[in-house]
């Protein structure tokens, strides 16, 4: 017979569709939500790119 679920059965199957499908979060990264000063660098703050050295060709040895 249909006897009442117990809370904890209960608290289940209500959460049962959030665990199918659950929400994607909505949230900024976290430096979003720091202080500004900290996370935006002025033009002379930031690292310059360094160049790359050119590599030469790879040989396949074996078949020279």
């Amino acid at each position: 017979m249909n006897a009442p679920l117990r809370k904890d059965e209960l608290l289940a199957v209500m959460l049962a569709p959030a665990r199918h499908s659950p929400e994607r979060s909505r949230a900024l990264p976290a430096a979003c939500y720091r202080d500004p000063a900290e996370s935006v660098k002025l033009e002379a703050e930031k690292p310059k790119p360094k160049p790359k050295k050119p590599k030469p060709p790879k040989v396949n040895k074996k078949w020279r």
